[in-house]
């Protein structure tokens, strides 16, 4: 009888790739049984292996205070209309 170590199919654990008890207990610590010396998260990871997961552009590429004020070449008309007429939400 042969006793093997690993499964014979690989599950996923919290989106980690396991092949064997050991590497469950590690995935569901949040640790990457591909890289666990990285550590939960990745957090301990080098920061050549890992990219950002987005950029961003724009006005919030600098990170500038005025990304969510409106432009002063561009203010917003003032509204006279009540709230009520502005938006309806009836059923």
């Amino acid at each position: 009888m042969a006793v093997s170590a690993n499964y014979p199919t690989p599950v996923y654990v919290n989106g980690y790739q396991c092949n064997n008890c050991a590497q469950v207990a590690e995935a569901k610590k949040d640790i990457n049984p591909a890289d666990p010396k990285a550590g939960p998260g990745g957090v301990d990871a080098s920061s050549s292996s890992q990219s950002p997961a987005f950029t961003l552009g724009g006005m919030l590429a600098n990170g500038s205070s005025a990304a969510g004020k409106a432009s002063p070449s561009s203010p917003a008309p003032p509204s006279s209309a009540p709230a009520s007429a502005l938006l309806d939400i009836s059923v």
